[in-house]
């Protein structure tokens, strides 16, 4: 009976089912918790793989310890059987006395002392059944079950009003703004308030554009203030405009764009300059990306930035009284280094910024400052931060030398 059932079976056979040398990778789906596959479970696959249309609950009938016989006496044949019975001659054959090679995902290893010396037996005594001188040798983990992919978090800016420190944070979510600054300042001994602001829409698609990131906009209103009774000293710098952001390049090495356009004026509005400003960021690479190791985190950002700037009244700023227009061109630099206690951060964020005279006299600010800060919440709207600055206010070119203790707000 089983030897009909072989009969019949191979009369089925399909000539050139297999190409040569192919028949054994029906190994590489068995199961390899162990690093070795089980012999039986071998020889099942790969006779099921010869005769892939015999339902699995014939298999036994066809598995007989006479198939190899079968095999070796057709030999000739041009037949899936034949293929596989040939292939196995090869692997064993190849296998004989060498280490297994563990790039590939199954190698079969012989022992010579309990195989008959001709290989040309090794295949039809393993399709036999007599397979204990053969070990399949398995070097990959089994498949884990598939899992629904797990969203990336992003934090991506929702559509409203923003409130920040700079005109950046509107392109940025919650999570990444910085804190829109209200505070106590010390100046030589001189305590002031001051404020520093940006109030916005997040960033928005620009026309025809879908993603925020191929291009976006932003109206802003900005105000930074620092009273004193020295008016060299005396920040007050109030803007109206819309920021555009949008990249430049092939997408392995893109660089954004940023570009500003602004009216600016005081909290008297007597003081009316137009201004114009592009940056661009630098993609950074190595210790500059960034890193989050142990809860403890680092960032950097550089810009290089141009800005040209038109003064049809300077109001009460004596810089500006000096010129009618002027442009520059500098750097904005930042290090961020902090660590995260449970939901609560601490950090330290060291700054510099510079515009240089291009054209005009007397306009160059270099603005050097660092921070400590308290974040409750990392992910929260408050903050306490101390700051320390020295240099020129970039915007009003007003000297600063103040230490400041301030409370933080965005949303």
């Amino acid at each position: 009976m089983r030897q009909l059932l072989v009969v019949a079976a191979m009369a089925a056979l399909t000539p050139g089912a297999f190409a040569q040398g192919k028949s054994i990778e029906a190994l590489h789906k068995l199961p390899c918790a162990t690093g070795v596959i089980d012999r039986e479970a071998a020889r099942i696959a790969l006779i099921k793989s010869a005769f892939p249309a015999v339902p699995d609950e014939l298999l036994p009938g066809l598995a007989t310890s006479t198939l190899g016989n079968v095999a070796r006496d057709r030999a000739s044949k041009q037949d899936a059987l034949t293929t596989l019975y040939n292939d196995l001659n090869d692997a064993f054959d190849a296998a004989a006395g060498g280490e297994p090679d563990s790039r590939t995902p199954v190698t079969i290893a012989v022992d010579r002392k309990q195989a008959k010396p001709d290989p040309e037996f090794w295949a039809s005594r393993f399709l036999n059944g007599d397979h204990a001188w053969a070990t399949f040798k398995c070097f990959r983990k089994d498949p884990s079950p598939a899992k629904p992919p797990t969203p990336v978090a992003t934090d991506d800016p929702k559509p409203g009003i923003v409130v920040a420190e700079t005109l950046g944070d509107l392109e940025k979510g919650l999570k990444d703004r910085k804190y829109a600054k209200f505070g106590l300042e010390s100046d030589a001994g001189d305590t002031t308030l001051s404020a520093n602001l940006v109030v916005g829409m997040a960033s928005t698609p620009l026309w025809g554009i879908s993603d925020v990131s191929e291009g976006s906009w932003s109206p802003f209103v900005e105000y930074n203030r620092k009273t004193s009774d020295d008016p060299a000293k005396d920040v007050n710098s109030l803007m109206f405009g819309a920021g555009f952001n949008y990249p430049l390049g092939p997408k392995g090495f893109r660089l954004l764009m940023d570009t500003d356009v602004a009216w600016q004026t005081d909290d008297d509005f007597d003081a009316s300059l137009w201004r114009l400003q592009h940056a661009v960021d630098i993609p950074l690479t190595g210790w500059c990306v960034r890193t989050n190791q142990g809860g403890l985190f680092w960032d950097c950002a550089i810009s290089v930035v141009a800005d040209y700037v038109r003064v049809d009244d300077p109001g009460s700023n004596p810089k500006w009284a000096q010129q009618k227009d002027f442009t520059r061109a500098g750097l904005d630099f930042e290090w961020y280094v902090g660590h995260d206690f449970g939901k609560a951060r601490l950090s330290l964020l060291a700054a510099y910024s510079s515009r240089f005279d291009i054209a005009g006299e007397d306009t160059t600010a270099e603005m050097k400052s660092l921070k400590l800060s308290y974040e409750p919440d990392k992910e929260g709207q408050f903050s306490l931060s101390a700051t320390y600055k020295r240099g020129k206010d970039i915007k009003t070119i007003a000297d600063v030398d103040t230490f400041s203790l301030e409370l933080g707000y965005r949303q």
